[in-house]
């Protein structure tokens, strides 16, 4: 089964008191728990909030839903005890004549549906600091075809429990940026150079550094992309184009250069360093500077969150000794 289009509806619910809103399709099958966790529950005004979404299966067998990404998808926020305002997304399948292949999901095991930023709490986000509820619901496809339907197979919506978000008012230079661009610093990315030129030590210029720029985020792309410029110019292919393109990618390393290591000296828990760390790496490698590049990989190998930054991490250095940049580990 595949996806036909993408609907996206603002469903802004200002009125709603008591219960999360809910699409109408009654849940169908045994049912998994929708569990929503934040890197930090403390967040300032007008920053993004990185949150996990995961399915867990509790029940004693397995649970099977048709495909694995959920086609309805609502977010909801409120002032605790308030009203919820909610966005709520959803995919109209193309449905076959036959039924697809379905996603098991075993006993005591969990699905990632989302990890990362909320860009819907994010553009919300009210100007007012105080205590907040943030509330997801999914909803995963009916079953409608002549076939029997599978004892095992979950339709329907499941909401998970609301979860305390507390949003802080922004302080020194975080709030006169904040107040710079009237309270969504981070709304346009149109402004980012103007943000990272007044602001360049705010918690907002992380999220504008890892946003803007021509040069990739991850390490391992920046290193094929400054590579793939050179060998175009060894084989005399070198055109203006290519020239325009080089000079953005060296604009946009050196500015990591000069930036990120200032911010991460006034933000050292930034929850999204360790990615800082990797673009930073990517920027050194573009200049040839290939042991501090290593330096930055082997911090971000040192933490224990491990995931997508410790794969990029090891990805560039294994390509950049590969490639003879950095020497080959003795064994290898």
């Amino acid at each position: 089964m595949t996806r036909r289009a993408c609907v996206t509806t603002l469903a802004w619910c200002a009125g709603l008191l008591g219960a999360v809103p809910v699409a109408d399709a009654q849940p169908i099958g045994p049912k998994p728990t929708l569990e929503v966790s934040f890197v930090r529950s403390e967040v300032r005004a007008g920053e993004p909030v990185q949150r996990r979404v995961v399915l867990r299966n509790s029940t004693g067998g397995p649970i099977a839903t048709v495909d694995e990404i959920p086609y309805y998808w609502n977010e909801s926020i409120r002032p605790k005890g308030g009203a919820w305002t909610s966005r709520s997304t959803h995919f109209d399948p193309a449905v076959g004549s036959a039924p697809p292949p379905l996603a098991v999901l075993p006993p005591g095991e969990v699905r990632v549906l989302r990890d990362g930023g909320s860009s819907f709490v994010a553009e919300w986000q009210p100007g007012q600091p105080g205590d907040y509820e943030v509330s997801v619901e999914v909803g995963f496809f009916e079953w409608v075809w002549d076939a029997p339907r599978p004892a095992t197979l979950f339709t329907g919506q499941v909401t998970s429990e609301p979860v305390p978000l507390r949003i802080l008012a922004p302080e020194g230079i975080d709030k006169e940026a904040y107040d710079a661009f009237a309270r969504r610093p981070l709304a346009d990315r149109g402004s980012y150079d103007v943000l990272l030129e007044r602001f360049p030590t705010s918690i907002y210029a992380g999220y504008a550094l890892l946003s803007s720029g021509r040069l990739a985020t991850w390490p391992e792309y920046a290193l094929q992309e400054r590579d793939g410029v050179r060998d175009r110019a060894r084989q005399g292919e070198f055109n203006e184009s290519d020239r325009a393109y080089d000079e953005k990618l060296r604009a946009s390393a050196a500015r990591s250069i000069a930036l990120i290591p200032a911010f991460l000296a006034a933000h050292p828990d930034f929850v999204l360093e360790a990615r800082l760390r990797l673009r930073l790496a990517g920027a050194l490698a573009y200049f040839e500077r290939y042991e501090e590049a290593k330096t930055q990989c082997e911090v971000v190998l040192r933490k224990p969150a491990g995931g997508r930054e410790a794969k990029s991490a090891e990805a560039f250095l294994a390509l950049a000794r590969e490639k003879g940049y950095l020497p080959r580990e003795a064994g290898r």
